[in-house]
């Protein structure tokens, strides 16, 4: 009997699960195109990913059950947290001055779910990448000028 395509899989191993539960389910599912999509990765999905495969009989079946078992994303139970225009204008000017690095800490959230910035830790890390910035910067400035200026 003839193999099908039941499907193709960005990853390699999220088409070996897929195969693995086919198998559970006494389908004969394989995964084609192993060894040369673990070498060139990027190739193989170009070409389209890794195809699984399955016997002409079962590929009805295959899809089904894959469609099934699909991983649908959890619905939040909690609703977004707005982030103050202040935080905005900090994380901005922080951008600005030092960079993404500075911004995100500016903006990012612990797992409490406090924000960074509030804690005195968070602000003397923002600060401290400000600084490094902006004193390499600095530093970078007057290299530069002593260059130009005054050649060696």
């Amino acid at each position: 009997m003839a193999l099908v395509e039941v499907q193709r899989f960005a990853s390699l191993p999220e088409a070996h699960i897929a195969a693995g539960m086919l198998r559970s389910a006494g389908i004969d599912a394989t995964v084609c195109d192993t060894h040369y999509g673990a070498v060139f990765w990027m190739e193989q999905l170009a070409l389209g990913g890794f195809r699984l495969t399955a016997p002409e009989g079962d590929v009805q079946d295959a899809r089904a059950m894959l469609r099934h078992n699909a991983r649908t994303p959890e619905p939040d139970d909690e609703p977004p947290m707005e982030t103050p225009p202040a935080r905005m204008a900090l994380a901005a000017v922080l951008f600005l001055v030092g960079g993404a690095a500075a911004s995100y800490l500016a903006l990012a959230r612990k797992r409490s779910g406090s924000l960074i910035g509030e804690s005195s830790t968070g602000a003397l890390l923002a600060f401290g990448i400000v600084l490094l910035v902006v004193g390499g910067g600095a530093v970078l400035f007057v290299a530069l000028n002593l260059l130009i200026l005054d050649p060696p």
